[in-house]
């Protein structure tokens, strides 16, 4: 089975990639080596800036209503 570390609290400090991997250290001074980075820090990313990714946009012209409901009553 694989196995998830979580290293929290704790930042990435500098991230460097090549085409093999990515190498990121940690505010912590530790170095983590890996063949994925998944950068889910936002939308003004960090981890996107440090190795020069750009953020891609484009407007659809759609909206959206997200709510969540409560009925005093179950469903029938």
């Amino acid at each position: 089975s694989t196995a998830i570390d979580l290293y929290c609290p704790n930042s990435a400090k500098h991230i460097t990639r090549t085409q093999e991997n990515v190498t990121i250290e940690l505010a912590s001074g530790e170095l983590l080596n890996a063949k994925l980075l998944v950068a889910a820090d936002g939308a003004v990313s960090q981890c996107c800036q440090q190795i020069g990714l750009e953020l891609s946009e484009h407007d659809f012209d759609q909206v959206a209503v997200i709510a969540n409901i409560v009925t005093q009553e179950p469903h029938q």
